[in-house]
């Protein structure tokens, strides 16, 4: 009888993947079919949101159901490189695909000696324009999808370049060229893929115009997942395809992990996954049961692996450890406290006012300028939204990290905890 090998972890929840598996995509409906509609179109495509959201996996998921042959081009390494088009160059490399960069021409001239006769012969080197590299990358797009398939060139990571101002001009320069009949015969679209939801704002800025910015059409924000699709995401891997079992223990059942699991990966995708992780690895030490001894191991365990560098930020903006009233602190954990993705100072007043009811009674809060102070500060906590009427998280981890440092103790001070203890006490998170 041949046994079935046990399925790993690490091959159901894939935090850091190229790719998720197929039974561990949580279908996003409205985003596939406005990415599709997009794509459809002659404008190029905008996908944005914030970090681990899941656009890679979006659209990548979509190109391989829709059989849409594409490339990308990781702008991460375009500081490093120099040039966006060396990234161009090192990607077609890559793919086993050389580039000409220019010829050589040889010239050879008689000579007359008065001892003999002879040829001299000198070469002279001609470089190629760069736009050669990007002409070459569109047409190993085309050449690979064939004459009838839909072909794209992905601009990944775009957050990487938003500061640089010769980077951001360089890319104008790029999408400016596929409208260029030498460049629009392969008939290649562009997918620009960023974190921030102001890209068409800095294109305009380096192109001075909005000739590009018309060329391009957004789909909405990849924003965080549903609770209802991360319950599915936690169950499906850790029931239907590990096959763990449950100890529930008075009120630490299945719904009280999950829901745990939810409120501090904040719904992030890529969050999600990588808590699940560690508390899959826990319990595959404790027998492939989840009980709280491992499920509060592997919560640790992902404090420790994935947040500990955001614990600097947050740490720098707080007041002392123990205060009575800390008004700045109190922002703090309203910030954390909020479920919203935007974060207006109102939304922040009112849960600041629900927690702590004491010290904010009869009292003018002025919310709006300690806001204005984290978001200005030398290690911003937030950032204003291109609108300017909210307010987000720099770092969707900062938000997390708040709900694990901080705890209200008696007298409605709040308690920054010490690294060690902040997942050891659960028992204080925000009504």
């Amino acid at each position: 009888m041949v046994v079935k090998e046990a399925v790993q972890p690490e091959a159901v929840f894939t935090p850091r993947a190229n790719r998720v598996r197929s039974d561990m995509y949580i279908e996003r409906p409205i985003l596939e079919k406005a990415l599709l509609r997009a794509l459809r179109m002659s404008k190029h495509v905008v996908i944005h949101g914030e970090s681990g959201a899941g656009k890679s996996w979006l659209y990548k998921r979509l190109f391989e159901a829709e059989d849409i042959t594409y490339e990308v081009i990781n702008l991460g390494r375009a500081s490093s490189a120099g040039t966006i088009l060396a990234v161009v160059e090192s990607t077609l490399a890559r793919n086993g695909i050389a580039t000409r960069s220019g010829y050589s021409e040889e010239k050879k001239a008689a000579v007359k000696a008065f001892v003999a006769e002879g040829e001299l012969s000198h070469s002279n080197m001609f470089a190629f324009p760069k736009q050669d590299a990007f002409e070459a990358c569109l047409k190993a797009v085309r050449a690979k999808a064939g004459t009838k398939r839909k072909c794209c060139l992905v601009f990944d990571n775009l957050e990487h370049i938003l500061d640089d101002p010769q980077l951001i001009k360089e890319l104008v320069g790029l999408l400016l060229l596929v409208d260029d009949s030498n460049y629009a015969q392969y008939d290649v679209k562009i997918l620009l893929v960023g974190t921030s939801n102001d890209i068409r704002s800095y294109i305009t800025q380096a192109s001075n115009s909005n000739t590009v910015t018309n060329r391009l059409m957004e789909i909405p924000e990849v924003a965080r997942l549903s609770d209802d699709q991360a319950r599915v995401l936690a169950t499906r891997g850790f029931i239907e395809i590990l096959g763990y079992t449950i100890e529930p223990h008075r009120e630490f059942n299945l719904k009280y992990y999950v829901n745990e699991i939810i409120y501090y990966a904040d719904l992030i995708p890529q969050y999600l996954q990588d808590i699940c992780l560690q508390i899959a690895f826990r319990a595959q030490e404790n027998g492939n049961v989840i009980d709280f001894s491992a499920f509060d191991k592997g919560r640790h365990d992902w404090v420790r692996a994935s947040l500990i560098s955001e614990l600097s930020v947050v740490e720098f903006n707080m007041n002392s450890r123990t205060t009575k009233i800390g008004r700045k602190n109190q922002v703090i954990y309203a910030l954390g406290a909020c479920k919203n993705y935007d974060l207006t100072s109102n939304e922040i007043e009112l849960i600041i006012r629900r927690e702590f009811p004491n010290s904010c009674k009869d009292v003018v809060l002025n919310v709006p300028q300690l806001l204005s102070e984290l978001a200005s500060s030398q290690k911003p906590l937030i950032r204003r939204t291109p609108r300017g009427d909210a307010y987000r998280f720099v770092d969707p981890k900062l938000r997390m990290i708040i709900r694990l440092k901080m705890t209200k103790i008696a007298g409605e001070q709040l308690y920054l905890r010490p690294f060690d203890d902040s997942m050891s006490d659960m028992n204080s998170r925000p009504s």
